[in-house]
């Protein structure tokens, strides 16, 4: 048996603006890598401007409220290439971007949502197009049955 692993190579900041490129479009195709690259940035900068805005509000909470802001505003403008960047992956494994709304339903819809996150994209062209043309770094574990 063997496990396949993808991990994100080098280019993830490539692979961030890549998707912020494409901020409207909800066409074509987005892999593991493109949409696993993305959150994972997107995690690292939330992180970074929440622990921002708690040092600035440990000074003033003037100056907290403003960190506080910014990383509002941060999360106002990542809001819709997220949404894009997952009707994509769903299209990858070609569904329709109608199953995104499956995100709605309490509890249920996270797990639902994670697996489609996960499960591998169709190999070649699938009804929304060629894959994407970036690439997966990967590595494989060899499994004795």
């Amino acid at each position: 048996m063997t496990i396949r692993i993808v991990y994100c190579n080098n280019q993830i900041f490539e692979i961030f603006l890549f998707t912020l490129g494409s901020y409207f479009s909800y066409q074509g195709r987005a892999g593991r890598t493109e949409f696993w690259c993305f959150y994972l940035f997107n995690m690292v900068v939330c992180c970074g401007l929440l622990t921002f805005a708690g040092i600035l509000r440990s000074i003033s909470e003037m100056l907290g409220t403003l960190g506080f802001a910014v990383y509002g505003l941060y999360c106002l403008a990542i809001l819709i290439p997220s949404i894009m960047l997952f009707i994509r992956r769903l299209h990858d494994i070609d569904k329709s971007g109608w199953f995104a709304l499956l995100g709605f339903i309490p509890v249920f819809g996270l797990f639902i949502v994670l697996i489609f996150a996960l499960i591998e994209g169709t190999k070649g062209a699938n009804r929304f197009g060629d894959p994407e043309p970036i690439s997966e770094g990967q590595f494989s574990l060899k499994l004795k049955q």
